[in-house]
Order: C-alpha cells, then sequence, then structure tokens
C-alpha cells in the first residue's frame, strides 16, 4: 500500500532484537538468500520527522538533533547489514573498516539523508557513473510503494529509482562534464538539476576515522503527477541504503592492483523477501478481482518468496519510511504484544505511523511480571481509556417508583457493566478523527478498520494490551 493513511484508533508494537554474527566475521560464509535484520519489517520499518524549514544545514555534518530527533540507524556488516557476494575476493575487517551510521528527515520542500561512515581508507578515484566502485552510499526509492520485483538500474522508474553518491556529496546521475543529466535511468520522467541551487544536492568530506556526508532531494523527484503522491503526513515510500568501500585494492587509479576489482565490500540497510515475478506487467494480466485477492499469495509455485542479490536494488526488497505530519498530535500509546518478531502481532508500519503523528509511543512486549506491565501503563492513554469508560454502571426500572401517578407500564433496563471478554474491551475507544475524516482515510487507503482488543483480569496488574487488525490488505505491500 502507498499513500497518506489514517487509523481511527489507535494501538501498537515492539522491535524484534538484531542478529548478531559476533566478531571474526568471514564474508564468504553469508548466505545472500538467507532472512536476516535486512528481511526484518520490525528492522526495516521507520518515520521520517518533520524538521522546520530551513532548519537542516547541509554542511555534512549530521546529527540526531538537527534531524529532527531521528535515531541514528547503524549498518554493519556482519551484525545486521545484507552482503553482496561481489567480488569473489572482496574483504572487510572490522566495524571501523566500514560501517555507517544514517540519518533521515523532511520538510515541506525536502527529503534529507544524511551519513556518517567509519572508513580507514577515504578514496574516490571514479566517474559519476561508477561511483559505486568507490566510497559512496548508493539509495534505491520505490516511491510510490508497489514494492515490485524489479531492478531499478533497468527499470528507469519515472520518480525515485537507484543512485549513489560518493563521500564528497557529488552526485552518480549527474554528467559533471555536461553540466546535465546522465545516462543514469534516476528519476526519468522529472527534469531535474544537481547543485547549490538544484533539485538536488549533496556535500561531504573525509574526517578522522571515515567520512560524513548530506545530501537532500527536491520532493518533486518522487511524487507523481498520475498518482498525486505527496511526501507528507504519513506518505508511506519504499528506501534502501547502502554503502560501496574502496580500500585501493583494485585496479581503480588509486589501487594499489592487488584486488581483482576497484570495490572492496557493497552492503545494505534492507533486502526483504519479495514475491518473484511480481511486476507491473504481471499486475497488467490480473482482473480487478484477482488483484483485490492478491492471488500471487498463495501461488507459491509461480510467485514464492525470497531474497536474492536484485533484492537490494528492487522495490520489493526495500525497507519502508512512513513521512511525519505537518501538524504533530500529543499523547501518549502503550503499544503491547506478545510476539516482538511476528509482524502480525506487532506491526512496525503502525508504529512508525503514529511516531509520525506526533504520538509518544511506548513499546511493550508481554510475558514479564504483571507490575512491569503496570508501571509501563501509567499514564498512558489505554489506562485513560479503562478509567473512563470501563465503568460499573447501576441500571433499574423503567415506570417503577418513584414515579409519575398513573403510570401503568413498567420496563427492565438491561445494561452491560464491566467488560469481561476481551471482545467487549474491543470496543473502548481511545482517540477517534471526525466521521467523514475517518471514511476519507479508509476509502483513500483501502485500509481495513483498526480493531482494539484489551484484555483485562481481574485487576489493572494483569493488563494486556493487543492489537488486532489494521492487516494491510493491500496488494502494493505485499510484505507486510
Amino acid at each position: 500500500m502507498h499513500g497518506t493513511f489514517g487509523l481511527p484508533i489507535l494501538c501498537a508494537s515492539a522491535l524484534a532484537s538484531p542478529l548478531a554474527f559476533g566478531q571474526g566475521f568471514d564474508l564468504s560464509t553469508f548466505d545472500t538468500t538467507a532472512q536476516g535484520p535486512w528481511s526484518t519489517p520490525a528492522k526495516t520499518t521507520l518515520y521520517v520527522p518533520k524538521v522546520p524549514n530551513g532548519s537542516l544545514k547541509l554542511d555534512g555534518v549530521a546529527s540526531s538533533a538537527e534531524y529532527g530527533g531521528f535515531v541514528g540507524v547503524t549498518v554493519t556488516p556482519g551484525v545486521n547489514a545484507w552482503i553482496l557476494d561481489f567480488p569473489a575476493d572482496r574483504q572487510w575487517d572490522n566495524a571501523a573498516d566500514s560501517s555507517f551510521t544514517y540519518y533521515l528527515a523532511h520538510d515541506d520542500d525536502y527529503f534529507y539523508v544524511g551519513v556518517d561512515a567509519k572508513d580507514e581508507v577515504v578514496n574516490s578515484d571514479d566517474s559519476n557513473g561508477n561511483f559505486w566502485k568507490d566510497d559512496a552510499i548508493e539509495i534505491v526509492v520505490d516511491a510510490l510503494a508497489d514494492r515490485f520485483d524489479n531492478n531499478t538500474d533497468s527499470s528507469k522508474d519515472p520518480v525515485g529509482g537507484h543512485s549513489y553518491l560518493n563521500y564528497e556529496g557529488r552526485f552518480s546521475a549527474w554528467d559533471e562534464a555536461a553540466n546535465a543529466r546522465g545516462s543514469q535511468g534516476w528519476a526519468s520522467g522529472v527534469e531535474w538539476t544537481y547543485g547549490a541551487n538544484g533539485d538536488v544536492y549533496g556535500t561531504g568530506k573525509a574526517v578522522a576515522g571515515g567520512w560524513q556526508m548530506e545530501v537532500r532531494f527536491k520532493k518533486r523527484m518522487f511524487e507523481d503527477p498520475v498518482a498525486k503522491n505527496k511526501l507528507a503526513n504519513g506518505y508511506r515510500m519504499g528506501f534502501n541504503i547502502g554503502m560501496d568501500d574502496d580500500d585501493k585494492h583494485g585496479p581503480g587509479p588509486n589501487g594499489d592492483k592487488t584486488g581483482s576489482q576497484d570495490l572492496d565490500i557493497q552492503y545494505f540497510w534492507a533486502n526483504r523477501q519479495r514475491y518473484k515475478g511480481y511486476t507491473a506487467e504481471y499486475l497488467a494480466t490480473l482482473s480487478a478481482d484477482e488483484i483485490a485477492g492478491q492471488v500471487w499469495r498463495a501461488d507459491t509455485e509461480n510467485h514464492p518468496l525470497f531474497i536474492d542479490g536484485t533484492g537490494r536494488l528492487s522495490h520489493g526488497g526495500s525497507g519502508e519510511i512512513i513521512f511525519g505530519y505537518d501538524t504533530p498530535a500529543t499523547g501518549k500509546i502503550l503499544f503491547v504484544t506478545s510476539s516482538s518478531d511476528t509482524p502480525i502481532n506487532a506491526d512496525p508500519a503502525l508504529i512508525a505511523l503514529f511516531r509520525a503523528r506526533g504520538y509518544t509511543v511506548t513499546v511493550f512486549q508481554s510475558g514479564g511480571p504483571p507490575d512491569d506491565l503496570r508501571k509501563a501503563a501509567a499514564g498512558q492513554d489505554v489506562v485513560n481509556a479503562l478509567k473512563e469508560q470501563n465503568l460499573q454502571a447501576a441500571s433499574g426500572q423503567i415506570g417503577a417508583a418513584p414515579c409519575a401517578p398513573g403510570t401503568e407500564l413498567q420496563y427492565t433496563i438491561t445494561v452491560a457493566g464491566r467488560p469481561i471478554e476481551a471482545a467487549e474491551f474491543g470496543k473502548l475507544v481511545l482517540r477517534t478523527l471526525p466521521p467523514e475524516a475517518e471514511e476519507a482515510n479508509i476509502k483513500r487507503n483501502r485500509l481495513p478498520r483498526a480493531v482494539l482488543a484489551v484484555a483485562v483480569g481481574a485487576t489493572v496488574t494483569t493488563l494486556a494490551v493487543f492489537a488486532a487488525a489494521a492487516r494491510r490488505t493491500s496488494a502494493l505491500s505485499s510484505q507486510s
């Protein structure tokens, strides 16, 4: 699914713990088809804070404070990175040799990416179109969040696509000699320029122990005039980021010729499972009912879920980012899940959406002592809702004494007391949209209505909250 989406009822989830391979990781043992943190939605779903226009200055130095509180995401081979099996003699020693932390933010006009890279040898000695052989970052954008099984190097996306920037902030899709767009298919349907006053601009430098770089993209490079998508207010977009490291071992101008290629290692933040053969061309052969029924999900013979090297550059292999709202809300949400590793029980996109909306989300995995949950629940909106709506109410009769003389009919009133079953607690409302706004959001985004179920035992100490619903049924979100 793509586009802005809203939910009438708020709930939440937990994130999976990272896979760690330990010290002395051997690159040759990495299985490029395996699942890991790079394929886990909980680890590859983020929200992008909205910052005031003009507040983010491109000086090559990114920080959480400047990026609206975004907590930097660190990507390290042997810990949480998907690693390309090229070249055959690829090399990597440790995190100081190559790893990076990135930051994301947006304002009314731009989408920003900041990178702080650890690198013992900083080098760039190739032309723009070959920056993937140098010290550079790679960026993949699935602007319409279709999650297709494609290759953005050949799909020539009209908006978004695949590009890379070297450590100095120079852009792969820009022909510096001609001062014009190059042959690379980045945002092929948009007229754009590179430079301090252009649609794309980056700046970076070598620093002690590595390099730092920042880049900004004009949002219109990701906004399709037909789809009318806007990178704001909960819009959901596919995003991936990777690292190329050149330590001068290859045949490049600055290389010592000891390596077979002018590249030591390439690795990515995300490479999710995707449905094989789920492409725009395949989708065009289906009826509306077949698309609505997502028939490819059941066809495991022709459309199995898989991971491979192309996935790092595909729409389907990308992670997901959700853009923060122009006008943040306030409030606290307790999101409790029985399993932080199962998206059905703990949908990371919901967490990202709530945070993008401005809510403070406390994620809690159930199973611990009741007192821990009671402490976590203190002050949360769910507790306030329970206090206001979980009431013991006296009923009575209509027409019973005392009543006006001559009353001939008497009715016994039956009302629900304190909820007992989970379904009854599911009717508790934490927060709602106006009816017309709720309906508009549901229709526009093809979302089922969310259901919040709250299971409560004899006392609040046994409170447990679980989210049932808001499962993304759209064909455009096949990896949920």
